[in-house]
């Protein structure tokens, strides 16, 4: 599996950020997103976390500007409880950004495109970001003439 990890978005303020990519070698999309938090703030139980006031619309558009998914997530109800050892911090939570069922039968082929991230209602604590990524498998084999 190869894995192919997006420019970090702050989730700390109302903003809109758009992450270019670009001529990748086959058509890849974010599938998660990840948020480093303290072990205390874990448990699917609790709902005083500073990153449940957290809403955001992600979208995936063509260079042409044509939005071709898009989809509202609000922390305070999309956290499924999903959480595993931090990169950074004690731990990290997931929400799933693209689900596998449209990623591969409706999705465009496509090797550029925009990510465009939209906060609309910021994390309570200010350093607190989403790290977008996705795990593949990466062609290595030439296609014989």
């Amino acid at each position: 599996m190869d894995g192919l990890h997006f420019q970090e978005v702050s989730i700390g303020q109302i903003h809109t950020q758009t992450i270019r990519v670009r001529d990748l070698p086959q058509p890849i999309f974010p599938t998660w997103a990840e948020i480093e938090i303290p072990k205390e703030e874990q448990y699917s139980f609790r709902h005083d976390q500073p990153w449940r006031t957290t809403k955001l619309k992600v979208e995936l558009k063509s260079i042409s500007g044509e939005i071709f998914y898009d989809r509202l997530i609000d922390l305070s109800r999309d956290w499924n409880g999903n959480s595993s050892p931090g990169r950074s911090a004690d731990r990290q939570i997931g929400i799933e950004i693209t689900p596998w069922s449209r990623r591969g039968s409706t999705f465009p082929k496509l090797t550029s495109y925009d990510i465009v991230i939209h906060v609309t209602s910021a994390s309570l604590r200010s350093t607190d970001a989403l790290n977008l990524d996705t795990w593949t498998l990466l062609s290595t084999h030439k296609k014989k003439k």
